[in-house]
């Protein structure tokens, strides 16, 4: 009997110290953010990512028509490749140079690659009518919390943000409309002693317009990245 009362406290104390996953996702700022526009200025965005340390694991900045980053953190990893998929919408990604109401972005973290002008004002944005078209992207998990922003945006449509853990333990979404065109910047914390991966879809679920589009602008990491 001792013996059996000595397993189940040490199986309580090994279950007991398993962390369970977590998953937040919280609004930053939304709206127009463009400080050429509204006088606000959000452009550190290593600020924004790294808290009081100022560092960040890893950035991404997209700027061109294609997924490829236009701007990286040298060194950096932990953000997997950026993927649009136009659904039967039909709509192809555009470059917006300056485009009103997403914020102007530096860095002032880590080596730039390559080396950016003083402030990026692009994005990728999807084009036409029709919903469905999406933007997918993953960041590295540990069982350590991390903290990624997203600076997304729409353009005359709605959108839903979806975060899912890679072996399903938690899910988490967030919802944003707007009937002209708007910025929205989320922080998401998160962690999970088994999932690998924390998986976003970023969905155009509602059309305004016959000129509307969903918006990606950048995505950085501040946490704890597997090696390997």
């Amino acid at each position: 009997m001792k013996k059996n009362k000595l397993a189940l406290c040490i199986l309580s104390l090994c279950v007991a110290g398993m962390a369970n996953a977590s998953l937040t996702i919280t609004e930053v700022a939304s709206g127009d953010l463009d400080p050429s526009w509204n006088g606000t200025s959000l452009t550190t965005m290593d600020g924004i990512a790294g808290g009081t340390t100022g560092t960040t694991t890893d950035w991404h900045i997209f700027g061109t028509a294609g997924v490829t980053p236009t701007d990286t953190k040298s060194g950096g990893n932990g953000i997997g490749t950026l993927a649009f998929d136009a659904n039967t919408s039909g709509n192809t990604l555009t470059e917006q140079t300056g485009s009103s109401s997403q914020p102007d972005l530096t860095w002032t973290d880590g080596t730039i690659v390559p080396t950016p002008p003083a402030l990026v004002e692009s994005l990728l944005q999807s084009d036409g009518d029709g919903i469905g078209e999406t933007f997918t992207i993953s960041l590295a998990a540990s069982a350590e919390q991390s903290t990624a922003y997203l600076v997304l945006g729409a353009l005359r449509s709605g959108a839903t943000l979806t975060a899912t853990m890679s072996d399903a333990s938690e899910t988490a979404s967030a919802i944003y409309a707007t009937s002209t065109h708007g910025a929205i910047i989320y922080k998401i914390e998160y962690s999970s002693p088994t999932a690998t991966t924390l998986d976003f879809v970023w969905e155009k679920t509602e059309d305004r317009s016959s000129t509307s589009g969903i918006r990606f602008q950048a995505v950085t990491l501040d946490g704890a990245v597997p090696s390997g």
